[in-house]
């Protein structure tokens, strides 16, 4: 049965990809309890979001997994849900069960996109400069999440930003020892370093008192009943432009994890495509459709999947074993509460999966100013942002720019020009 996962193909064993679908869930395993906390702020049901999350979760990495054959995990997106809650419900005065109607359509319209070639056109469309830039600015998004996690970097009003005091608090003191304890193991070519600087993280701070893990662990999840099936399409306009923009952002985020994630895998051909690649849009858009449902915002490729890379995941096995612990997590909310308030725990490894991704700007033939500045305007964009989409939109439209203002405009595909508008317009009028 393991042979439909290329194991041995792809230089890998099943012990290493148990290893990595642990790093993986202990890097994403945040979002189980964030999402249904930021969807409780729009009105819904804590219980039902948390099993909602879960199950969609679950649907979206079974494909990714059997499907797609990526290390890769899929659950619903914090910009999505931020999107959802902040702007759509409480800034704009949309009910919940209309913005979730708007999920539902978008949802199915990602799906419908998936069964027809515009979405592998779109990605072999991308210039193979902009993928370098695409794939270093995630890597530094990553870095950067994983720098403000372990308060390694805080709020300044004077600078913005400040590097975190190591001596004041304790999430920075277990950041930083986590990070040297997984750089030593990594430069001695420990293949499980990160997972076991996680590990290192966990024993310390229970043993400081900083990590109390629950007197009982586990309690049945109820109130799905609320949330399941409570989509309301009453203002269709509205419900359009939303539905919109949520395919906008559900489509790219997922596009450009995929491909940073499949690149530092070394899955990605000569060609430039990407073994897995419509299994693995079709199953975000799959878990979406349940998602939607069930009750919670559009999935996607999630990012933090690269730490998970980064132990040495190359297939489908270790997104199955995210899936589950995400399975075994419905009935133990007590202690992913614990968890993930440690949130030091997972940002040594996601600065080195940062410091892992940007190698690829090495790929750049910095001499060509008109192919490697729209990929730098990439890189730095994502991260200063704080979105991808942002990021990849402001590299498109650099890239467009320079091939005209040189002359050289017949060198760009229609889609490239077609993306570029969009892009545009979405950052004028959206």
């Amino acid at each position: 049965m393991l042979d439909r996962f290329k194991l041995a193909e792809r230089g890998t064993c099943v012990r290493t990809e148990v290893m990595a679908g642990c790093t993986t869930f202990l890097a994403v395993m945040y979002i189980i309890i964030v999402n249904p906390t930021m969807l409780s702020q729009a009105g819904m049901d804590f219980g039902g979001a948390f099993i909602a999350t879960i199950l969609a979760s679950l649907a979206g990495m079974i494909g990714m997994g059997l499907g797609a054959n990526l290390p890769i995990a899929a659950a619903p997106g914090l910009g999505t849900t931020a999107y959802f809650v902040y702007t759509v419900v409480i800034s704009q005065g949309v009910p919940w069960q209309e913005a979730l109607g708007a999920s539902f359509i978008a949802s199915v319209i990602f799906a419908v996109l998936c069964c027809t070639k515009l979405l592998s056109a779109l990605m072999y469309a991308i210039p193979d400069s902009l993928k370098h830039g695409i794939t270093a600015g995630l890597g530094l998004f990553i870095a950067i999440i994983g720098m403000e996690n372990g308060h390694v970097l805080i709020g300044n009003p004077t600078t913005v930003v400040a590097l975190g005091n190591i001596f004041n608090d304790p999430m920075t003191f277990l950041s930083i020892l986590g990070l040297i304890v997984t750089c030593i193991l990594m430069a001695n070519g420990k293949q499980s370093a990160i997972f076991f600087g996680m590990l290192t993280i966990g024993v310390v701070a229970y043993v400081m008192g900083f990590l109390e893990l629950p007197a009982a662990p586990f309690a049945v999840p109820d109130g799905l009943d609320k949330t399941f099936a409570q989509m309301s399409f009453g203002n269709i306009n509205t419900i359009l432009v939303v539905s919109f923009l949520l395919i906008f952002i559900t489509v790219f985020n997922a596009m450009s994890a995929i491909l940073g994630i499949s690149t530092q895998a070394g899955l990605v051909k000569e060609d430039g495509v990407v073994p897995g690649y419509d299994g693995a849009m079709l199953s975000t858009a799959g878990g979406s459709v349940l998602g939607a449902l069930l009750g919670t915002p559009p999935l996607t490729a999630f990012a933090e999947s690269a730490t998970g890379v980064a132990a040495g995941g190359r297939t489908g096995v270790s997104t199955l074993v995210t899936a589950l612990l995400f399975l075994l997590m419905l009935f133990c909310l007590p202690v992913v509460k614990s968890l993930s308030a440690l949130t030091a725990m997972a940002a040594p490894a996601l600065i080195i999966v940062g410091f892992l991704m940007i190698s690829d700007i090495r790929s750049l033939d910095w001499n060509n100013m008109v192919e490697s500045f729209p990929a730098f305007v990439a890189m730095l964009a994502m991260p200063l942002s704080y979105s991808v989409t942002t990021g990849l939109g402001a590299g498109f439209i650099a890239y467009v720019l320079l091939k005209v203002g040189t002359g050289k405009f017949r060198d760009v595909n229609l889609l490239v020009y077609c993306l570029a508008l969009i892009f545009f317009a979405q950052f004028v009028f959206f």
